[in-house]
């Protein structure tokens, strides 16, 4: 790959931010440190800013309200593992709301269906909403944006369901689960109002979902 393939050019600032998960964080790492080694390779890096990765809550896996806490869907998933044999073997008495959403997204994997799909089109009551979790990513970008400098590029590194929910909500329909480091570009013009986003060779411009503050706490 050259240098100038990747999109980079002197007097760039190159930034990494990542979800808060290990799989997130060594991606950032390795991303890092492969541009590093390309740039030192072709000798074009002089002049860009590479800085290291760091953790943004904007671009987190999307969460589970699991047994009172907020977790990450496959934290929730290893909480969940542990107490539906316990909730099985019971005769009678009611699961609780969660542990049955649960049971349903995972069980829908374990078919060999696609749980994300699932996410996507039903609305659960202890997921957060895919519309939600599209915001949040969007404020996390326009963020990193708006911190600068003009010369900015952003390699944000997460999971394939948010992923995966801001192409869709971006291209209008569902265009299916993203391949291991595949990317969604984005372009955000100057207004921070309005970006091109590019997926799977298709480009759309969009108007950025609103950036205010949406909270979706559950009440105990």
């Amino acid at each position: 790959m050259r240098f100038s393939d990747a999109g980079v050019k002197p007097g760039m600032t190159i930034r990494f931010p990542h979800a808060d998960t290990a799989r997130a964080t060594e991606t950032a790492i390795a991303l890092r440190e492969g541009l590093l080694t390309g740039m030192a390779r072709y000798g074009n890096g002089a002049d860009v800013n590479v800085e290291e990765p760091h953790v943004s809550v904007h671009f987190r896996n999307f969460k589970v309200w699991c047994d009172g806490n907020e977790m990450d869907v496959t934290s929730a998933f290893m909480t969940f593992a542990t107490l539906v044999e316990t909730y099985e073997q019971r005769k009678g008495g009611d699961w609780p709301g969660w542990l049955t959403e649960m049971q349903r997204f995972w069980n829908i994997q374990a078919a060999g269906g696609d749980p994300i799909t699932h996410w996507l089109r039903m609305p659960m009551q202890y997921f957060e909403p895919s519309a939600i979790c599209v915001r949040r990513f969007w404020r996390g970008i326009v963020e990193e944006v708006s911190k600068g400098p003009d010369n900015l590029r952003v390699f944000v590194c997460t999971h394939s369901g948010p992923i995966r929910a801001v192409a869709t909500s971006a291209m209008g329909h569902d265009p299916g689960e993203p391949y291991n480091l595949e990317d969604v570009h984005m372009r955000v013009f100057g207004d921070r109002e309005h970006a091109v986003v590019t997926y799977r060779e298709r480009a759309l411009e969009i108007e950025i979902p609103t950036t205010q503050k949406v909270s979706w706490d559950v009440e105990a």
